[in-house]
């Protein structure tokens, strides 16, 4: 018998190719690629925040808290609903993409699931987190996809499976062939990795910080790896490559590589973090290698940045922000996200906090460089490292006090009737709500 499958990857930011698809395109046969990042329910409902909401600045993180709302109010039933494949494959990023699978799995379809958050949580928590009466619809993957894996025969056997041992990842970087077309913009990234897991992760709002290690660089040969993205490259008509690692770390290899890859002018994008630019040997393996960085600084208060983890103090800032000043390469665009609604002692913090983080940008714009601040709504789903403290509860309260990825649903409810959210408020170190971040930033 001939199995047909439909794949689907989980909307995004913005549109980038993803590296499963390449790989399940290089592994599996009848298979089709279901896009939610480019659909006519999508767009209208794009189209409609943006008309309707607050400062463009806050768009795109804002994009994945209302995709789900929209998700869980029914207006992705119709495209949904018209899959006619024997089974899906699901690649689960973080929580939240479980009232994808959930919304699958109670249209009696037969859903595989995989992917970073699959990985994290493992098989026995994630089918307590899913409905108990889906049969034998549900297969979950855990570990990491072998180029060589014989798919077609896990899937029709249909049971659980974790592959984390005997992986050649060196096979990563022969894949070139991809169903998924993606955006037509130039300056849309293709994706890739070095290695999994980041170098602290103890960052409490962080989902991936307990990702197995794996390292998709160590067995393969340069030549192998700047040859795949060279292709990729022209495949794409993108200069642009963005690096998924959480924690963009020095080594030998991987200046080779990029150093291979400038020469061919493609734009490198990697994560880093305060503490390692807080170290000149650092800001000189990033001159080799990149040019543009995406910086967590997240906030400069440090009751907030010691209540979430973050394992820095704003003087480790101050030192960090010194060093980019007199070392990192001007061609080196900055930027920083910033997280809405972190804990705070007092209200009197927020603005302090804001102000610096003006400061450090007009800063870094008048010793040349190119920055920006990105502004992420704190999303507290299932994060029970927060949620199981004193600074958030959940209550009805005037829309002033809701937290980020609460406030810009009930804003975008105004314009798409019926979204289902948590009302979560944040309370400072004496208990009493306080009003949200993006209350302070809109006036």
């Amino acid at each position: 018998m001939k199995h047909t499958y439909t794949y689907i990857y989980p909307p995004q930011f913005t549109s980038h190719r993803p590296w499963i698809t390449r790989i399940i395109s290089s592994i599996l046969k009848n298979v089709t690629f279901l896009d939610l990042n480019n659909n006519s329910i999508l767009n209208t409902i794009k189209s409609e925040y943006d008309a309707y909401c607050f400062h463009p600045i806050f768009y795109r993180k804002a994009f994945p808290t209302y995709f789900y709302s929209c998700l869980k109010s029914g207006y992705y039933n119709s495209l949904l609903d018209n899959i006619s494949t024997d089974s899906i494959l699901l690649t689960i990023n973080c929580y939240e993409d479980l009232f994808l699978a959930k919304y699958l799995l109670s249209r009696q379809y037969r859903v595989c699931i995989g992917g970073p958050y699959i990985n994290i949580m493992g098989a026995s928590i994630i089918r307590n987190l899913l409905p108990y009466s889906i049969g034998n619809r549900l297969m979950v993957y855990e570990g990491y996809l072998s180029s060589y894996e014989d798919l077609s025969l896990l899937l029709s056997r249909w049971s659980d499976v974790k592959v984390y041992n005997d992986i050649d990842f060196s096979s990563y970087w022969n894949h070139k062939k991809d169903y998924y077309s993606g955006s037509s913009d130039p300056h849309s990234p293709i994706h890739i990795g070095f290695e999994t897991k980041c170098n602290y992760s103890k960052c409490k709002f962080c989902t991936f910080k307990q990702l197995p290690y794996c390292s998709f660089i160590s067995d393969a040969s340069i030549s192998s790896i700047v040859d795949n993205v060279s292709y990729l490259s022209s495949y794409y008509n993108t200069s642009v490559i963005r690096l998924i690692d959480s924690l963009f770390t020095p080594s030998q290899k991987k200046v080779e590589i990029l150093s291979s890859l400038r020469k061919l002018d493609l734009y490198t994008i990697c994560y880093s973090s305060i503490p390692y630019l807080a170290k000149l040997s650092y800001i000189e393996f990033l001159n080799l290698c990149t040019r543009s960085l995406l910086i967590g600084l997240e906030s400069t208060n440090d009751y907030s940045l010691r209540a979430v983890g973050k394992g820095y103090t704003y003087d480790i800032i101050k030192k960090a922000i010194s060093n980019i000043k007199n070392k990192l390469s001007r061609r080196i665009s900055l930027n920083f996200s910033i997280m809405l609604d972190l804990p705070v002692g007092g209200v009197s913090e927020i603005k302090k906090n804001y102000d610096n983080i003006e400061k450090i940008k007009a800063d870094l714009i008048s010793s040349g460089f190119k920055v920006n601040m990105t502004y992420h709504p704190l999303s507290l789903s299932d994060n029970k490292e927060l949620l199981n403290t004193t600074h958030y509860d959940c209550i009805e309260y005037s829309e002033e006090y809701l937290c980020g990825g609460e406030w810009v649903n009930h804003h975008i409810g105004q314009v798409i009737p019926n979204l289902q959210y948590v009302p979560y408020i944040r309370r400072d170190s004496s208990g009493n709500p306080i009003k949200s971040d993006i209350i302070y930033l809109m006036n």
